[in-house]
């Protein structure tokens, strides 16, 4: 199966792997270089169908960009002069839901309160004037 629309980088794949273990179904699932996902899925017929409808009934990630405060931010001469403010709210929305993630991923187990702190630092660091 493919899936096209908003299904990367929205916590899509884990959705489906989380469903897939729920009624006990195998496969993969990967990201492709269109912006689509592709699903193989093995099961039986009724808990494919569950599979189906739980990732229907997703809410996936929806993380609003900060260009704005990015781009007041580089005015203000907190940021590095020439930043690009796009490329900044992406990074830092890609800092987030991976950390967040790789939380869910870990069945809660990784320190997300240290972690996600520690990167962002990291991160703006190097970007800060």
């Amino acid at each position: 199966m493919t899936f096209y629309g908003w299904v990367q980088g929205v916590g899509f794949r884990y959705r489906v792997r989380h469903a897939a273990d729920l009624y006990g179904c195998t496969g993969w699932v990967r990201n492709e270089w269109d912006g689509s996902v592709t699903m193989e899925i093995q099961g039986t017929e009724e808990n494919i169908d569950r599979v189906i409808l739980v990732i229907e009934a997703g809410r996936y990630v929806n993380m609003a960009r900060c260009e704005q405060e990015a781009k007041a931010a580089i005015e203000a001469g907190i940021l590095k002069a020439g930043s690009d403010a796009h490329e900044l709210s992406m990074d830092v929305c890609t800092i987030v839901k991976g950390s967040v993630f790789e939380w869910a991923l870990s069945g809660g187990k990784m320190e997300i309160r240290e972690t996600m702190p520690r990167i962002l630092q990291r991160y703006f660091a190097g970007i800060m004037m």
